[in-house]
């Protein structure tokens, strides 16, 4: 049995790593002496697809990871070079049955992609896919010399503080098909209430230059696909009865690359100035507990800068 498996993406860094630890006797798929074997996938060896386009499974105690998980069906990459009916390659097939047994044998696993975004999606992918359940370590090289990889290994893997972090965003951003937009509001006047569509027009106008009829269009758009409530035209506050959708709505967009971090540090507790008696099913817009997946670039726009001012009027110290 293996101790300590240690994956990356290519074999020439596999090689590397494995000289640098004394385990370079070359096998089948794999390099290994002793306790340590190293192995490669040859990039994003595992693919991964949501399984439902357009509904996603999630709570607001389900980690990045566990929405990952939960959301996508994971398969060996298609053959790039086959026609039509496209299969997985047999040297992928070959290698992940290769993987998939030092996996099983191994005690610890060691995750030695690139640091990146995308290596944490290709490692976390092929562990879905696996599906065996083993402690794993992050090994964070930024640069593949004998002195980093050998610190690396005996420190732990020497991730930094902000890995954890990065992991969620990395894999939220990938699960949810979102490429970050971080909301600018320059030129945009501070607003302690909720919007309705006049304001949003507004806002939209002053952000993006855009028209009112095209601000209505995205708006509407969002409401066709369940990721905001409808859109009225005079109403900004919201009805009490809805204090623990809001609630669960804002725990959900933890989850989100951008929206996450400030989703985390605001409740509702229903004392809040936004809340109104009245019981009319028109209100201020607001998001649903919806992921938002498979959008427009505008849509995303509209999407971000919406949910991102709820969550701030909802801040400590602004919903009093």
């Amino acid at each position: 049995m293996n101790n300590i498996l240690i994956i990356t993406e290519s074999r020439t860094v596999a090689k590397t790593i494995a000289q640098a630890l004394g385990a370079n006797v070359l096998h089948k798929g794999y390099f290994g002496k002793g306790q340590i074997a190293v192995t490669w996938t040859g990039g994003g060896i595992i693919s991964s697809r949501p399984k439902c386009k357009f509904q996603f499974t999630v709570s607001s105690d389900m980690t990045a990871d566990e929405t990952f998980a939960a959301n996508f069906d994971f398969s060996v990459r298609k053959d790039s070079k086959g026609k039509g009916n496209r299969r997985a390659s047999e040297k992928d097939e070959a290698q992940i049955g290769v993987i998939q047994r030092l996996w099983r044998n191994a005690a610890t696993i060691v995750n030695a992609m690139k640091p990146s975004a995308p290596g944490e999606v290709i490692f976390t992918s092929l562990s879905n896919y696996i599906g065996i359940d083993r402690p794993v370590v992050r090994m964070w090289l930024t640069s593949i010399t004998r002195k980093e990889i050998v610190a690396s290994l005996e420190n732990g893997g020497n991730a930094p503080e902000y890995y954890a972090e990065f992991h969620d965003n990395a894999i939220a951003e990938h699960t949810i098909g979102a490429h970050p937009i971080e909301p600018d509001y320059a030129g945009l006047e501070p607003s302690q209430g909720l919007w309705c569509m006049a304001d949003l027009k507004a806002a939209a106008l002053t952000l993006w230059g855009w028209a009112p009829a095209k601000t209505a269009g995205v708006a509407y758009a969002l409401y066709n696909k369940g990721l905001i409530s409808y859109p009225s035209d005079n109403t900004s506050t919201l009805p009490l009865s809805l204090t623990a959708t809001v609630g669960d709505t804002f725990a959900n967009l933890r989850h989100h690359p951008v929206l996450g971090k400030k989703a985390t540090s605001v409740s509702v507790t229903g004392a809040e100035s936004v809340w109104s008696d009245d019981t009319d099913a028109l209100h201020a817009v607001t998001v649903t507990g919806l992921y938002p997946v498979d959008l427009s670039r505008e849509e995303e726009m509209l999407y971000i800068v919406v949910a991102d001012h709820i969550l701030d009027v909802f801040s400590p110290g602004k919903s009093e």
